[in-house]
């Protein structure tokens, strides 16, 4: 004799129904617009967080006043959790004013996860980041913006050591 089958479940039926994706047409329901389709969301919530990954600033050892010779440089953890082998590049956005693609070289995935680019260093330049002291590099923020979009943040603003030479002497 064939074995029983389970009663089927209703009630999960209609979790999936809610919780499929709002933004096609789940399940032959009319498109009702993406509010009052998250409202219909009444038993689930949905979040994002964008991850918060501390970075240091990073040089080559003869970084050039162009940004040339700079970037910044992850753990390898956080490369390894927040970043796709799949990936050849990451977009990334300097302060609202400029985004740049960073491509991902081998070594990345290796010993070495910079994120090298001369537009990344403009930025540490224009923040006041860069040059810093020999063994004492900046830290800021990369915020992940969803897929390879990422933001890079200041964590402070400091005096690089030309403007506090600057001071000095006057």
């Amino acid at each position: 004799m064939p074995a029983s089958r389970p009663a089927h479940d209703f009630a999960a039926d209609s979790a999936l129904d809610r919780s499929v994706c709002v933004l096609g047409n789940p399940l032959g329901r009319r498109p009702q617009g993406l509010d009052r389709e998250l409202r219909s969301l009444d038993d689930a919530t949905v979040t994002t967080q964008a991850a918060r990954i501390a970075v240091r600033a990073w040089n080559n050892g003869h970084p050039l006043p162009t940004g040339a010779g700079y970037g910044v440089r992850l753990s390898g953890h956080d490369r390894d959790e927040f970043f796709d082998p799949e990936w050849r590049e990451v977009i990334v956005d300097l302060d609202d004013e400029e985004s740049v693609s960073v491509s991902l070289s081998e070594s990345f995935w290796g010993r070495c996860p910079e994120l090298r680019s001369a537009a990344i260093g403009r930025w540490l330049l224009r923040n006041g980041l860069a040059p810093w002291s020999r063994g004492g590099p900046p830290t800021a923020l990369l915020i992940s913006g969803g897929s390879n979009r990422f933001s890079l943040r200041p964590l402070s603003s400091r005096p690089s050591r030309l403007r506090a030479w600057m001071a000095s002497c006057r």
